[in-house]
């Protein structure tokens, strides 16, 4: 249903049909070589296989479809699809098609490249992301300490959601793995939830020790906002679990790995972790203000 193309453009293609099949084959080879698995159908095909053109009739240009025998959409198949990008040019070479240039294309090939988008976008989103919430928390509490905690409890959360979800789905649905923006978008719900509920307990807390000892702030001001945050991270994580009940793999993947880092989130990471460093960092993690131990 969703073949890769490798299309080649050059001169005379038309009349270059052992190339053609030197590339076909070296394309075959490199599948194989690389453990993968497809249907190679080429030039030399022409005429068996109805309504389908693997040389134009001017002859600047030529493909080979290559169907693989497992999912198009799979790990395996995208990183399949980028080593022939990759290996393409030297492929041609081999085939006596130097003078031509190539490209893969077709479904397998966008995945392919929006999975390594995203995961680029990731790693340049994520910084940006911690320093504005950083500032943000900084300006709040008064102090650039326990800022520093904060971030590290939602990083930890992120993590500990994403392994979670990749042995989930891997081992108990049988699932090829995780589905490529599912990491993206569970990173951007999570460090915005985690900044609000940051913030709500924070500011309790540091409400609180205004008026008494931090050891004394800390359990009066979790009793103050933890039930609010149960009772939200509840509400949310009951409302990404509706799209399990979507028959697709990626809305399913998305609602249970956002609901899992929200009940995460509000029941273990804010309810429990982030007082405990708050109690374990003691008044050093308001500075410069100065508290009570």
């Amino acid at each position: 249903m969703a073949p890769v193309n490798v299309l080649i453009e050059g001169e005379d293609l038309d009349e270059r049909g052992e190339e053609l099949l030197r590339l076909q084959n070296g394309l075959q080879g490199e599948l194989l070589d690389a453990d993968g698995s497809a249907l190679v159908f080429g030039p030399q095909y022409e005429g068996r296989v109805p309504g389908i053109d693997f040389v134009t009739p001017d002859g600047s240009a030529a493909r080979v479809l290559l169907v693989f025998y497992d999912s198009p959409f799979s790990s395996e198949a995208l990183d399949q699809a980028q080593r022939l990008q990759d290996n393409l040019p030297m492929l041609l070479q081999r085939s006596g098609l130097g003078d031509a240039t190539g490209v893969i294309a077709g479904q397998t090939a966008l995945a392919a490249a929006a999975r390594d988008t995203s995961q680029a976008d990731l790693k340049n989103v994520a910084p940006l992301l911690f320093s504005v919430t950083f500032i943000v928390l900084a300006l709040l509490l008064r102090t650039p300490v326990a800022p520093i905690y904060l971030l590290g409890s939602t990083a930890l959360s992120f993590a500990a959601t994403l392994g979670v979800c990749t042995v989930f789905f891997q081992n108990v649905f049988g699932q090829d793995g995780v589905v490529y923006y599912v990491p993206f978008t569970l990173f951007l719900l999570l460090v915005a939830l985690g900044s609000d509920y940051n913030i709500f307990i924070m500011a309790a807390v540091r409400e609180e020790f205004e008026r008494r000892p931090l050891g004394e702030a800390v359990p009066t001001a979790l009793v103050r906002t933890g039930p609010t945050i149960n009772a939200a991270g509840l509400a949310l994580a009951a409302s990404f679990l509706a799209l399990t009940l979507i028959p697709l793999q990626d809305f399913f993947q998305v609602g249970t790995a956002v609901a899992l880092g929200v009940l995460l989130d509000a029941f273990v990471i804010r309810t429990l972790l982030v007082p405990a460093v708050v109690l374990f960092v003691g008044p050093k993690g308001f500075w410069p203000a100065k508290v009570r131990p």
